[in-house]
């Protein structure tokens, strides 16, 4: 039986250390891609960020994993998660072509699709159908966070990957 260690990772996402307890030499108080200061701990309920999965005397070469979305323990999201959904909500507030409504309910589905559940698949088509309506540019920058975040079935309902 295994277990998992603690991850290092920025506030922006960069995964520092996947072992952060087994390997402490690569432990960094700041990222080296964005000088963002990096966490080891859910923010929200101190829970350990979930790393590399460690089972005695196997060698893993299974290589990196992207960081977690949300908490294992808590189902927050992580901070380079809650600040994208911050930074699309900003952008859907710049599409004028939605009606208030509209843009509410963009956000929502902005959130759906970063986690499965039953309404991912309605969720990305909802996203799809207010990009038509915006059009190119806005939806565009939209677009290139969502592609981030987004969980690979909301990708494919949406169009956004094959």
């Amino acid at each position: 039986m295994g277990r998992y260690d603690e991850a290092l990772i920025c506030k922006n996402g960069h995964v520092i250390n996947e072992s952060a307890n087994r390997n402490p030499e690569f432990n960094t108080k700041f990222c080296d891609k964005c000088g963002a200061e990096t966490i080891r701990k859910c923010l929200n309920c101190g829970t350990g960020i979930r790393g590399e999965y460690h089972v005695e005397g196997v060698f893993d070469l299974t290589g990196h994993s992207p960081a977690p979305s949300y908490c294992h323990d808590c189902g927050k999201p992580y901070p380079w998660i809650e600040e994208q959904l911050n930074a699309l909500d900003e952008i859907v507030d710049l599409m004028d072509e939605l009606s208030e409504l509209e843009k509410q309910e963009f956000k929502q589905s902005a959130r759906e699709v970063t986690t499965e559940n039953p309404r991912t698949s309605l969720a990305a088509l909802k996203i799809k159908k207010f990009g038509i309506k915006v059009g190119s540019e806005v939806y565009g920058a939209a677009r290139d966070i969502l592609v981030q975040i987004a969980v690979e079935a909301a990708l494919k309902s949406s169009g956004m990957k094959p």
